[in-house]
């Protein structure tokens, strides 16, 4: 028998019975079809199958595998080797046979997936720096003018992530992050964007998030969370090595900005005598912002929900207290300046003030901007500078010479962007107008170059359903709009034309609960509906409900390879936003926390119920996926509307919150419990426990495929391991009060588990979002018969 490749995994044989299981990733079984080790179990099968492979027909075994290989696609990577056991044994058949014209599914998605986004990362001393992934890795590349061919720049051979690129351009340099096979254990490196060359950061073990380069781009501050420990504190770097802390607290501490403690002398540029804003977060609805003078360590409240005030230990805001989250930026205002956007500043070095621009929720339901003034010594009381709408404010960028302000205001999902002109006389709270000629998407990655060249130009990246990521700049005294990249259907590799893409937009479409939602806001749910081409496929077509995680988090309509495959096979899907997701204020957000936490759940059955209503939906042919907290939704509304769903995919989900909460990373675990309860407290812990999937698991009736990557640091790699098993150990038995006090449980229904040895809260390797989508959608196709 050949041995495995370095870096590859064999995994043992699962401790649950009676099913079989599918080995990709060792050296004789290199990925999803380049060869499968089965394991049919013990006895004479398996003896059998031993001495064919070792003994009779080594040719035979290596022709099989090539068949396998051109029948289901590409390989695995090594490092992201993966396992797919099934339950009952040999249910297997649904790989190859799901989907009708399975070549044509692999090379779909195929081709989705290799529809890479080009993102911003920073300016550079002529043209732009953009990211890619044209291959297995993210890479680095220039753009030296608007519509030229990317030069790639880096040749990393590893995953990278977080890329922050020095705030002075003559530098050439970029901080990133890199962790092992997604444990999420990210360090700290420096690329030399001129050399190639890269060298490690002197920050100690522990996790690094959230790096913030200050101006001169001489120094940068960052996240950090000790190895074995349940903080954060903020350390300040330079990209010689030298390192050293600033904060030490318990809780959540992150970076913001830095800005003069003596507004009056913009020239100290020391920055241990500077005083640098920072985030203390407490949960996602929950955060404070400070101002740390980085000399003495003393904390400025300056938070907008109170007065201002000085605390030398924060006190974190008490249940049932005003609850915000916030952002902030510093700036500085020239004296009497009034100005536009577009007009250059004055040539004045006096300083009038330091002000600093909010962006918190603390006084209404929706994010908002406030101004607070600091005079050496405190902060006046914030002010709103933008207009009360039903809208959060996304995200705020200070222009260079601090006079105004863009902002992305979120419109249904959509971003607008917006102006502000900062004057500290007065509130504004009058009408305010989109910047016109900015393309429709979902937009983040704004940055205004440091050198505040004009004429005034700011970058951005633009993402849309059918278009994965472009890079745009738009300039503000001309107002217009200029794509820097080409289209990303350009971008495949391999292939001799585009993937087809669905280009019509997703509907928006509105619904009742079933649970009411808090007095005073909207009773209406919402989600996106992707329909597949009509003249293409006949509906009503089967559907795939999308669950997103979170649960702060927010369905948008932006590009999905996923969601791009289903449609082109005839699948519909909706995505929506239940209780607990942002974007639609701080009450809705906040109605899933504790003991609330079913009710979520129920916004599911509000949505299946809509579906009754929409004669180009088949009811009967429905499924639901999720991921993380998504996953502990996929499980719920499998087992309160099993009647209704036909098959389930949960990915890294949640199974067991007690188990979960005491087993994720500790750095995590308190912002964790803000939201869904204390498990130290009895009472909780009993609900928590009663609301498990796992403790309700013997209601699962539908089919159910479980995803989960070994290295998982939020949801641990043991809350799918251990249900895969209690669903299929067929040994399991419970007490009952029926004439036969033992009854055996024993699953009615298929159980899959695919498991990646390489992997943690995301699958990232492209060979395994492959094999990952390849496995969802032949299941999909099995049990919804599409």
């Amino acid at each position: 028998m050949t041995s495995p490749l370095p870096g590859s995994v064999c995994h043992p044989p699962s401790r649950a019975k009676n099913h079989e299981e599918i080995c990709f990733g060792c050296g004789h079984a290199g990925g999803l079809g380049r060869g499968l080790n089965l394991s049919l179990g013990r006895g004479f099968l398996l003896r059998f199958y031993r001495r064919l492979c070792l003994v009779w027909c080594p040719k035979l075994i290596l022709g099989l595998t090539l068949i396998l290989v051109l029948a289901l696609g590409p390989a695995a990577h090594a490092d992201s080797g993966f396992t797919l056991r099934t339950w009952p044994s040999g249910d297997t058949a649904w790989l190859t046979r799901g989907v009708k014209s399975s070549k044509s599914t692999v090379d779909a998605l195929e081709a989705f997936l290799k529809m890479r986004p080009w993102g911003f990362v920073g300016w550079d001393t002529s043209g732009i720096i953009i990211g890619g992934q044209p291959d297995q890795f993210p890479q680095l590349f220039k753009v030296a003018t608007p519509g030229g061919k990317p030069r790639q720049i880096s040749h990393f051979t590893a995953r990278a992530s977080g890329f922050y690129l020095n705030a002075d351009p003559q530098k050439h340099q970029a901080l990133f992050t890199v962790d092992a096979g997604g444990n999420e254990d990210f360090r700290l490196q420096l690329f030399d964007l001129a050399t190639g060359a890269i060298r490690p950061m002197g920050c100690p073990p522990g996790r690094v998030e959230n790096v913030e380069w200050d101006h001169s781009g001489s120094n940068f501050f960052y996240a950090h969370t000790p190895a074995g420990t349940d903080r954060w504190d903020i350390r300040m770097g330079r990209p010689d090595g030298w390192d050293t802390l600033l904060l030490s607290r318990p809780g959540t501490w992150s970076p913001l900005d830095l800005f003069p403690i003596h507004p009056r002398n913009p020239l100290d540029l020391d920055p241990l005598h500077r005083a640098l804003l920072v985030l203390h977060y407490v949960s996602a609805s929950e955060s404070e912002v400070f101002a740390l003078d980085t000399k003495t360590g003393k904390l400025t409240d300056i938070s907008p929900d109170r007065p201002s005030r000085t605390n030398q230990k924060p006190a974190r805001t008490q249940s049932g207290a005003a609850r915000a989250e916030t952002d902030a930026r510093w700036i500085t205002i020239p004296v009497k300046s009034k100005l536009k956007p577009g007009k250059p500043p004055p040539m004045v070095r006096m300083i009038q003030d330091a002000v600093v621009v909010l962006r918190t929720d603390s006084a209404e339901e929706f994010q908002r901007l406030y101004l607070a003034t600091w005079n050496g010594k405190n902060f006046s009381r914030p002010r709103p500078i933008t207009p009360l709408v039903p809208h959060d404010v996304d995200w705020m960028v200070v222009a260079p010479h601090r006079t105004f302000v863009v902002y992305g205001l979120n419109v249904d999902g959509a971003t607008h962007l917006y102006t502000v002109d900062l004057d500290t006389t007065t509130n504004f709270d009058g009408p305010a107008h989109p910047l016109p000629g900015i393309p429709p998407g979902v937009i983040d990655g704004v940055h205004f170059p440091e050198t505040g060249k004009w004429p005034m130009q700011f970058a951005f990246t633009v993402n849309t359903p059918g278009n994965p990521g472009e890079v745009y700049t738009y300039d503000l005294t001309t107002k217009v709009c200029t794509r820097w990249t080409a289209p990303s259907e350009l971008l495949v590799v391999g292939s001799t034309r585009p993937p087809r893409l669905v280009q019509f937009p997703p509907l928006l479409v509105f619904y009742p609960p079933i649970d009411p939602l808090p007095k005073g806001i909207a009773q209406t749910l919402s989600a996106w509906l992707y329909k597949p081409d009509s003249t293409r496929f006949h509906p009503p077509f089967p559907l795939l409900v999308m669950i997103h995680g979170g649960p702060e988090m927010q369905a948008r309509p932006v590009f999905d390879p996923f969601v791009q495959t289903c449609l082109s096979k005839g699948l519909a899907v909706l995505e929506p936003n239940v209780r607990g997701s942002t974007g639609f204020g701080k009450s809705f957000q906040t109605a899933d926390d504790g003991y609330q936490r079913m009710a979520s759940v129920h916004d599911i059955g509000a949505a299946l119920d809509w579906v009754k209503t929409q004669p180009d939906l088949d009811v009967k042919r429905m499924a639901v996926s999720g991921r993380s907290y998504g996953g502990f939704m996929a499980l719920s509304s499998l087992i309160e509307y099993g009647d209704r769903l036909r098959a389930g995919i949960c990915a890294v989900g949640i199974s067991n919150f007690p188990s979960f909460l005491k087993e994720t990373s500790g750095y995590r675990r308190d912002l964790r419990r803000v939201e869904y309860g204390d498990e130290r407290i009895p009472k909780m812990a009993a609900f928590l426990d009663s609301i498990s999937p796992f403790t309700r698991r013997e209601k699962i009736r539908s089919p159910l495929l479980l995803i989960h990557g070994k290295n998982d640091p939020r949801v641990p790699y043991a809350q799918s391991e251990s249900l895969f098993i209690a669903l299929t150990d067929t040994a399991r038995t419970k007490t009952s009060h029926s004439v036969s006090p033992i009854v055996p449980i024993v699953p009615a229904v298929p159980v899959a588990f695919l498991a990646f040895s390489g992997e943690g809260h995301a699958v990232r390797d492209q060979e395994g979002q492959l094999a990952q989508y390849r496995v969802m959608l032949d299941f999909l196709a099995r049990h919804l018969g599409f």
